[in-house]
């Protein structure tokens, strides 16, 4: 196995002073950030529903087609699959 050479100085014991950096070019982004309305409501819409349900039933589907093996290594996996884990159908209200 491959390990990267040691080093031989002795780090500093505190941290180091660090130049201070400019934050302006995100001031747009904060600003964003920070007029979003305190609770966002996701919902799936009618058509992400069934989109998801098609999706989850032949990721099923396509997981017993395989080995024993393989479905025992997939098979956690899709027990966690969620519409959460797949943001595209889910839409914010009035969307």
């Amino acid at each position: 196995m491959f390990y990267p050479p040691g080093k031989s100085i002795i780090p500093p014991a505190l941290p180091q002073q660090i130049a201070q950096k400019d934050y302006k070019p995100f001031d747009p982004v904060r600003k964003t950030i920070l007029e979003l309305p305190e609770n966002i409501d996701f919902k799936l819409s009618q058509k992400g529903r069934e989109y998801f349900e098609a999706v989850h039933a032949e990721l099923y589907k396509t997981v017993r087609k395989e080995n024993e093996t393989t479905q025992q290594v997939l098979n956690p996996y899709l027990k966690r699959w969620s519409p959460y884990t797949a943001p595209s159908p889910v839409m914010p209200p009035g969307s």
